[in-house]
């Protein structure tokens, strides 16, 4: 994720390019979101930015992979290429397929570490019903794996529409 953040945060050219794939193919592939630039990855609220670049990136993948594919067949320096083609290769089909469980796996923790974070006051009866209440998420999750290892994974709320987006087809999905 920060390798792919990076292209485009050092590179106004590439970002515009990139704004201009999105206007083209914005009414081929549905995203769900609006937001083109990919978000980094790390902060001071790491969870959460990781699964908003995380997110992103499930969105717009293919717009992603069809870019930096383009840019490499374009790209005149030789210094380029190969970093954009391990970034391409790092983003195919089978290397990134994990993503989307990562997203549901940190979800609850992510809510965890907010509630945490918005609290002006400290207030230990809260952060135990909030801790409670992430314990209980991830025993759910793992009494899904207990009953049946195979197909926790598809259960899971991003894995399922990431599955579901791919049986509609390539013409209706930014996968």
């Amino acid at each position: 994720m920060h390798d792919l953040s990076y292209t485009y945060q050092n590179s106004g050219k590439r970002l515009r390019k990139l704004c201009a794939l999105n206007e083209i193919l914005k009414d081929v592939y549905k995203f769900e979101n609006e937001e083109v630039k990919p978000t980094k990855s790390i902060g001071t609220c790491w969870i959460d930015h990781k699964l908003c670049a995380m997110k992103l990136f499930i969105d717009k993948r293919g717009l992603y992979l069809s870019h930096i594919q383009n840019v490499i067949a374009d790209t005149m320096k030789k210094n380029d290429k190969p970093k954009l083609e391990g970034i391409s290769i790092r983003f195919s089909a089978t290397k990134m397929c994990h993503v989307p469980m990562y997203v549901d796996i940190l979800e609850p923790a992510r809510q965890l570490s907010l509630t945490t974070q918005k609290t002006e006051e400290i207030n230990i009866i809260k952060q135990v019903q909030a801790v409670d209440r992430t314990l209980k998420k991830y025993k759910i999750m793992l009494a899904k794996v207990d009953e049946d290892p195979a197909a926790a994974a598809s259960s899971l709320p991003t894995v399922k529409h990431v599955l579901s987006v791919i049986e509609e087809g390539p013409d209706k999905s930014s996968l």
